[in-house]
């Protein structure tokens, strides 16, 4: 309940910080499936300069931070 109203919230933002992108950046080495959507998401409300730099530091993490890569790329 409370993980849904919170992503509902967030899903409603219009724009994110680059301090929040890296943040997302850094849950996105979780595997935990609503919180990796909705990282990506919020991700992909970011100017598109924004979002291949959020590419290029995700490429250069995890395993599960590299797959996160290829879904925002």
């Amino acid at each position: 309940m409370v993980r849904d109203a919170a992503r509902g919230a967030l899903a409603s933002l219009p724009a994110i910080t680059e301090a929040e992108a890296h943040l997302l950046e850094t849950a996105l080495s979780r595997k935990v499936s609503d919180l990796r959507q909705t990282a990506l998401a919020l991700l992909r409300v970011q100017e598109p300069t924004a979002i291949a730099a959020s590419v290029a530091r995700l490429a250069a993490g995890t395993a599960d931070q590299k797959r996160a890569a290829d879904e925002l790329a």
